[in-house]
């Protein structure tokens, strides 16, 4: 399931795409075309984005589990020795 902005972070980014082609490209890019291009990077190319954050959290995770599985270690045990 991918996320959508909401309407905050959408008109947002509009004008945040508005100003790199204003000041990047020096032209104009009106709401409606900011709103189509900013709908093709969220479905062509948002899928990159996620997998991408997908993978930073595995690799963070398995990170936390080794850590936990270290401090684990420490907690064990050993049996008094009978003299």
């Amino acid at each position: 399931m991918q996320g959508k902005l909401d309407k905050d972070e959408r008109a947002d980014a509009i004008a945040r795409l508005q100003d790199y082609f204003r000041k990047e490209r020096d032209e104009g890019l009106g709401e409606l075309a900011a709103s189509l291009l900013l709908d093709f990077i969220e479905a062509e190319l948002g899928p990159y984005f996620h997998n991408q954050g997908v993978r930073a959290a595995k690799v963070r995770l398995a990170q936390v589990w080794e850590g936990i599985d270290e401090a684990l270690d420490l907690l064990e045990r050993r049996p008094a020795r009978a003299d």
